[in-house]
Formats: structure tokens, sequence, C-alpha cells
């Protein structure tokens, strides 16, 4: 089943576990790519992050199921990108 779009305008973030793994998400109107962040693929310049959540890998798993509040993460950059994820229904 394709997931719809999400209703906002594109952005990069990124996800940095405390434990030593990061990810980058693109979000598009075809979707979300996810690609895990090496020394090989952080190259400057390329596709900068809006945002960007730091925390423990169990930290981020209970944010990205809303079960913590979004100041229990270090945060960098533009917020709204974290609102507009949370509001973002795609089974509707």
């Amino acid at each position: 089943r394709e997931q719809p779009a999400p209703p906002h305008e594109p952005a990069v973030v990124e996800y940095h576990a405390t434990e030593g793994r990061s990810w980058r998400v693109w979000l598009s109107a075809e979707g979300a790519r996810v690609a895990r962040l090496t020394p090989h693929t952080e190259s400057p310049g390329a596709d900068p992050a809006q945002a960007s959540a730091r925390g423990t890998a169990n930290e981020l798993v209970l944010f990205f199921y809303g079960r913590i509040p979004p100041d229990s993460l270090e945060l960098e950059g533009d917020p709204r990108v974290f609102d507009q994820l949370f509001a973002w229904d795609p089974s509707a």
C-alpha cells in the first residue's frame, strides 16, 4: 500500500542516536526517503537538514511514537518541521 505524501513543504531531518548511529530523512511530495549517515555520506552542503533530534535510541523511538515530549531530546533547527511530522496522519 502506498503511503500518502506528507502535507507540508519538503524537508530534510536528521536523527542522531547517542550510541553512535545517525539517519537522514528526506520528505517530499513523493514521500519519504531514509539513509543511514556514515562519515562517507556526511558531505557538507549536500541537502542540509532543516531540523535534527539527538538522544538515546530509546528516547528517539519514544519521541517517534509521541510518548515523550520534544524537549526531552536535544533539538536543533526549525521546530515546525517536527510539529508538521506529528500532525501528519498517513492513514488519512
